[in-house]
């Protein structure tokens, strides 16, 4: 097993040394996870128990984390959410064409919530077992996904539409706990069993 801390400093230094190719490379796929891993319990402020996390890598679900001094294990699925029709390594031959993507927003050319709705559909439709939660890593900037509104308010109010329009069934998932962590990895929320806000800073404009 693996120390969660010194794992997420280790892909920090990787990150800063590769930079674009660190992002945007398949090769470096399971070191994003990690990242998101730990951007996600660093975010949770689990502060004195943090560095005593200890994690194993697997499939299906991808980690299975224990904290020192305690019994229980608990796993973690992790997943990413990129814009519509771009995949991971695209950025690599195919510089991202933002001003073509907010115009097609804009005239309503394309979903800009389907590969989430998708991606989270997809995901409760598998079984991971007992005692796994789910992080969702939404790579797409808030100014990309809306003009206005907060990142966290725009997420619960898409899922709790989903919910209401039977397109998403949260009721008979196994998910202990499904996170949702934003682009810049510095805010993060849960959209089961509650909706709920860990961290960000704006908190105070939470209204799901």
């Amino acid at each position: 097993m693996k120390n969660l801390q010194r794992e997420y400093l280790r892909i920090q230094d990787l990150s800063e040394k590769l930079g674009g190719e660190f992002l945007y490379s398949n090769k470096y796929k399971k070191d994003r996870e990690w990242w998101v891993l730990g951007s996600l319990f660093n975010l949770l402020r689990a502060s004195d128990e943090y560095c005593d996390i200890m994690v194993d890598e697997q499939e299906n679900p991808d980690f299975k984390l224990k904290i020192m001094y305690r019994e229980n294990n608990f796993k973690i699925e992790v997943c990413e959410i990129l814009h519509p029709g771009r995949r991971r390594g695209d950025e690599l031959e195919t510089p991202f064409d933002v001003d073509l993507y907010l115009r097609n927003v804009i005239e309503k050319k394309l979903d800009i919530w389907e590969t989430f709705k998708s991606t989270l559909r997809k995901k409760l439709s598998n079984d991971y077992g007992e005692n796994c939660s789910l992080l969702i890593y939404h790579n797409i900037p808030v100014s990309h996904l809306s003009e206005y509104g907060f990142w966290i308010n725009l997420v619960c109010a898409n899922v709790e539409k989903w919910v209401e329009q039977n397109l998403v069934n949260l009721k008979t998932t196994k998910f202990q706990q499904i996170f949702v962590i934003n682009s810049s990895v510095n805010e993060v929320i849960s959209i089961h069993p509650e909706h709920k806000v860990f961290y960000s800073k704006y908190k105070q404009y939470f209204i799901c």
